[in-house]
């Protein structure tokens, strides 16, 4: 809050009013005040609590220095012999500030001089600074200003005055330093909190330390690594920092140091030291208040993290960056702002939008002086930040907000080129972002004219050519992917790789990437044996992706030994790597290589899961072809009804002309055909259906609505139809064959059983119970499901009586495969008292290891915990729903309540009492639990 200098004068004119002119005015004034000089005490300059200036109070009195009807008390400083430079000081009040009206204060020199010291005030808020409120105990904001260095003499003295209207004064708390580099290290900074840019001379805790030079320091750390490991050349370089901030080193000089060593030095082939050396690195700046350095790791640290697949670390290292936007008054959601368009004509579902470049407000920071400031422009992290947010959100399906907020840095860096930092690798970094989204999509025609707008934008690409290098690499990998191989690619294919690997600011995987495309350019060009020496030599070595493109060439090949036992370990690399938007694809390849070996009931229950997930992340090129893929399984089986409304959806879906290629739709046209050569197998004697839970209760919340969930799951090739009946509690049921959904209401009497209940063919029935607020009563009710050839299946669940208990459930596990491509799916409703819109921060916690994945009402994944340990920094753990960006997940409210289910995929084989799950909800700082299920052998 500026206040400026003329008010201060005004007011001086009036305290002075009645002399002859105002240069007397303020002559007898100011030698009244030198007159009077003895009532102001000195005070020194000095630090008392490292690296902070001393803090001075001046306690509450009953002035009796008096100027006409004002009453006066104050300070008196004298600068030092050497002084060079400003003065800076703060105050505060305990309690409101603008409770004190009328309240003036200024400076003085005791020696007149002809200058005037001009002031600006700037006031604070004490939210943002918890180091200021801990020596300012009681004060809600501060007052800062600077004394013009120019007008103050060495080893001259100053008279600093307060006036208030009455007599008594108020409590209050200062602290001055002089403003030169030797001025801070002396005297220290103002105490209003840490410099964001870390430590300086003024931490300095003796004058006989001496700091050590960090590429020292890296040195020894990096010994300690390559002798010992991560951890305790992490514990090294945390001594060597702190032993060097207290030698009074700058932390600015050894995070640059780090950071190149994880970004260009050992980082690059070293993907796990470097991911470490980051995360640390960032919760060292977190520890020293050192927001725009942390800021700036949100981005290197952030992609690090996801290239050894810690994507929940990653989530996290964004959130000082979430912080600073957030002071910035700007959401990070790109379709809150106006829309002005589609992005893309063939692509309408994104959009172009009137995105902002600058805060609408100023964010404050410290400065190494401790003056406060404000930015309104963004974090020079924001481009680099931003992409990181955009490939977590790709790979939760969230491909729209992706490539908006590629868009949205991309127009950012196009208008503020001027006036910003490397412009040039935000764009390029935002363009390869966009593109590389539209070819995971399938969309390659779009994705390659992208690509192709990056190698053709006159921008210099300031890593070393790394985005132009990426862009000609996939542009190759788009030709192969519609069939278009030409020897002369080869060479581009060569030169494009000796250029990424000598690239500094290129990583291990990308010149892998290059490698694995040259293979499949080869294998398309009939060259098979070269192409399997690439991928072998790259398998062997740890690609991943490699692997892949082997197993996919042996299951087209036909061959069976050894590819089931590497398609389980290809899944759960894949899990490791955290990109769930990649499983559709191999629970398709999958399905293929048990249809090919006859196990059609298992093939249908992934072809299914490949269409879910699909849906789940509205893969919308693929899924049509997968639907295709589905229609003549089900002819396979016999399922002709299924099999035609499949097909139906598929040719529709894929009738998209305005989003999707022709060629998709003569890929589903070609699939579509083998429903005529199919050869539908025999149906098994008796189909046994699951029903589950096979019990649990409903805990009911006062005001709410009570809810449950059932599934009966029909593993196998054929539909079953059967009965399902109610006993216990009065119900009326109903059945919608439609969306294969039964509804039951509790406590009304009307229809207790539905017949002809059908189950698709490797699919599930869900039978959803409720009851309006209030109208429920304790008791039992038993859910049975008859169907010819088996054994009646009961569920039976019971209505608690009171909201201290947690709902429970009993899930039979029974038909749980030690396969990574099953899991065993549990149901919940999640209510909260008031019934509004918002979200509720989630997770569950397993009794063993187990991997599990939450998918919210729209069967969207909220999160993917690999070891079922309720934390999310683990290799696998991924994070998709965070509402308020604080790296926990949250799963999204209507009216107070959703449904959610968990599919659980346990470690080992269960032991003899279960798996147990605890879902927790976070309410005030406490996680707490509000369901428990067992998963029973």
């Amino acid at each position: 809050m500026p206040i400026p200098f003329h008010r201060l004068a005004a007011f001086i004119c009036i305290l002075c009013s009645g002399f002859a002119s105002a240069q007397d005015n303020r002559a007898h004034f100011e030698s009244w005040l030198r007159e009077n000089r003895e009532s102001f005490p000195m005070v020194g300059f000095g630090r008392d609590k490292i690296p902070f200036a001393r803090v001075h109070t001046m306690p509450p009195i009953k002035s009796q220095l008096k100027w006409k009807d004002r009453y006066f008390t104050g300070f008196r400083f004298t600068t030092p012999e050497w002084h060079e430079g400003h003065v800076f000081w703060m105050f505060g009040m305990p309690g409101d500030f603008s409770a004190q009206p009328d309240f003036h204060w200024y400076i003085v020199p005791e020696q007149a001089q002809e200058e005037e010291f001009r002031l600006v005030t700037s006031r604070q808020g004490a939210r943002f600074y918890p180091r200021f409120r801990e020596l300012f105990p009681g004060c809600g904001s501060m007052v800062q200003q600077t004394f013009d260095g120019e007008l103050l003499k060495p080893s001259s003295r100053y008279i600093v005055w307060f006036s208030y209207p009455t007599p008594q004064t108020r409590e209050l708390r200062f602290a001055l330093t002089v403003g030169s580099k030797r001025g801070i290290a002396e005297f220290g900074m103002l105490p209003s909190g840490y410099p964001d840019i870390g430590p300086l001379e003024c931490f300095r805790k003796s004058p006989d330390l001496k700091p050590v030079p960090p590429k020292d320091l890296l040195a020894a750390g990096m010994k300690t690594f390559k002798e010992k490991g991560i951890a305790p050349a992490l514990e090294e370089l945390d001594l060597g920092l702190r032993r060097n901030i207290d030698a009074g080193a700058p932390f600015q000089d050894f995070w640059v140091t780090i950071w190149r060593e994880a970004q260009t030095g050992s980082g690059r082939s070293e993907r796990e030291w470097a991911a470490a050396l980051n995360l640390w690195l960032q919760e060292r700046c977190l520890e020293f208040d050192a927001t725009d350095l942390a800021v700036q790791l949100g981005s290197n640290g952030a992609t690090s993290l996801m290239n050894v697949y810690r994507y929940g670390s990653a989530r996290s290292t964004l959130i000082p960056f979430h912080g600073q936007m957030e002071r910035r008054k700007l959401s990070l959601d790109p379709t809150s702002y106006p829309d002005s368009g589609p992005a893309f004509a063939s692509l309408p579902d994104v959009r172009m939008r009137e995105f902002p470049v600058a805060g609408l407000q100023g964010a404050s920071y410290v400065a190494p002086n401790g003056m406060i400031g404000t930015r309104r422009e963004m974090p020079n992290a924001f481009g680099a930040c931003m992409h990181n947010l955009a490939a977590l959100e790709l790979m939760g399906g969230e491909w729209r907000t992706a490539i908006e907020r590629n868009l949205w840095v991309r127009a950012w860096a196009e208008r503020m080129r001027e006036k910003i930092f490397e412009p040039e690798g935000s764009w390029y970094g935002s363009q390869i972002g966009i593109a590389d989204a539209l070819f995971d999509l399938g969309l390659l025609e779009l994705a390659d004219a992208q690509y192709e707008t990056a190698l053709s934008h006159d921008w210099p690409d300031i890593y070393q050519n790394r985005s132009k290098l990426a862009a000609r690499g996939n542009r190759i990998s788009i030709r192969l992917e519609l069939g278009q191989a030409d020897p002369r690619m080869l060479e581009e294919l060569d030169e494009i790789h000796k250029a990424t690997k000598e690239n500094p600011f290129c990583h291990r995987r990308a010149w892998e990437a290059v490698e694995i495309t040259k293979a499949k350019c080869l294998a398309q060009l009939g060259r098979d044996a070269e192409c399997n020496e690439i991928l072998k030599r790259l398998a062997d070595d740890g690609s991943h992706p490699a692997r892949l493109a082997i197993l996919k060439t042996q299951i087209r090949s036909g061959k069976i030994e050894g590819v089931e036992e590497e398609l389980l370990a290809i899944l759960e690399l894949t899990r490791d790597w955290g990109r769930k938007l990649d499983e559709a694809a191999l629970y398709s390849l999958y399905a293929d290589f048990l249809t090919n070996n006859g196990r059609l009931p298992e093939a249908l229950a992934m072809r299914r899961e490949a269409v879910r997930l699909m849906r789940s992340f509205d893969l919308f090129v693929q899924l049509p072809q997968e639907l295709a893929r589905l229609s003549v399984l089900l002819s396979k089986c016999g399922d002709a009804p299924a099999s035609a409304s499949s097909a139906d959806e598929a040719t529709r879906l894929g009738d998209a002309k305005d989003r999707l290629p022709p060629r998709v739709q003569a890929e589903i046209a070609g699939i579509l055909k083998q429903r005529a050569a199919s050869k539908p197998v025999a149906a098994p004697k008796s189909l046994l259906v699951d029903l589950q839970p096979l019990n649990a209760s409903m805990v009911p919340v006062k005001g709410r609505p009570l809810r449950g969930r059932l599934t009966l799951s029909n593993p196998f090739a054929q539909a079953v139809e059967g009965t399902l009946s109610f006993s216990g509690l009065p119900v009326d049921a109903a059945w919608k064959q439609a969306s294969g959904e039964a509804t039951v209401l509790l406590g009304k009497t009307g229809t207790n059983q539905l017949a002809n209940v059908r189950v698709e063919a490797g699919s599930f029935a869900v039978i959803d119970l409720t009851s309006p607020p209030d109208q429920f009563a304790p008791g039992e009710l038993s859910v049975i499901w008859s169907s010819p050839g088996q054994k009646d299946q009961i569920s039976v669940w019971t209505i608690e009586d009171t909201e201290a208990a947690v709902a429970a459930a009993v899930v039979d596990a029974g038909v749980f495969k030690r396969n990574a491509f099953y899991g065993v799916p549990v149901h919940h409703h999640y209510q909260s008292p008031a019934a509004d819109d918002g979200s509720a921060p989630i997770r569950a916690i397993c009794s063993i290891p187990a991997r599990v994945e939450l998918y919210d009402a729209e069967n969207r994944p909220v999160y993917v915990d690999a070891n079922g340990n309720g934390e999310f920094g683990d290799p696998g753990d991924v994070v998709h729903q965070d509402q308020d960006r604080d790296g926990s997940p949250d799963i999204q409210l209507r009216s107070g309540e959703t449904r959610m289910r968990l599919q659980v995929f346990p470690s080992g084989d269960l032991p003899s009492d279960g798996l147990k799950i605890a879902l927790e909800s976070r309410f005030q700082a406490k996680w707490t639990p509000f369901a428990e299920d067992l998963l029973q052998p």
